[in-house]
């Protein structure tokens, strides 16, 4: 996975999301042909087979007033249990900060992000309802997530499928690329 934030020199920089290397979201700033994905984008993932079955959904934290409330509603309604992929892009947060609408239920994932400032990054993989399991890493500021930027290797063990199925390792790679 790839979190990436905007910066005041205008220099592209690019994110994404990779589950077994494949690209499941990308986002980018200032780079032609890749949608930049404002705010807290979440996916989740279907441990049988290694997949995120829906596209990922974008909550735009940054100029939606009600971006935060609806990604709170969003988080308490998914399944106990349940692999949730979490990533900012461009800035999730902004001087008026509608991503603190959300923050009960990131903290209920282990996913505290109440420091993070305009244009800061972060990103997540958690299991609905077992905080302890929840790898998490953030930039709060715009310098640490240009200079640093959020990125850490996650894996998760898949369900079995069948008796003849051990299951799936599903790698999920947060990494930030600035482009030249």
């Amino acid at each position: 996975m790839l979190s990436h934030g905007a910066n005041d020199a205008n220099i592209p920089v690019y994110g994404d999301v990779k589950l077994n290397g494949m690209i499941v979201w990308q986002s980018a700033f200032l780079t032609p042909n890749i949608e930049t994905k404002r705010g807290v984008n979440i996916g989740l993932v279907n441990t049988c087979n290694c997949s995120v079955p829906e596209p990922f959904l974008q909550f735009d934290t940054h100029a939606d007033a009600s971006a935060g409330t609806r990604l709170n509603d969003y988080l308490q309604q998914v399944d106990h249990g349940t692999i949730i992929i979490g990533v900012s892009a461009d800035s999730p947060t902004y001087y008026t900060n509608y991503l603190q609408q959300a923050f009960p239920a990131l903290d209920a994932l282990g996913v505290d992000v109440s420091d993070v400032q305009l244009r800061g990054t972060f990103g997540f993989v958690a299991q609905k309802g077992m905080p302890d399991k929840t790898v998490f890493r953030k930039a709060p500021t715009e310098a640490e997530g240009f200079n640093n930027p959020t990125h850490f290797n996650a894996t998760v063990a898949g369900k079995p499928t069948s008796q003849l199925s051990y299951g799936l390792v599903v790698g999920v790679q947060i990494a930030a690329k600035m482009e030249p």
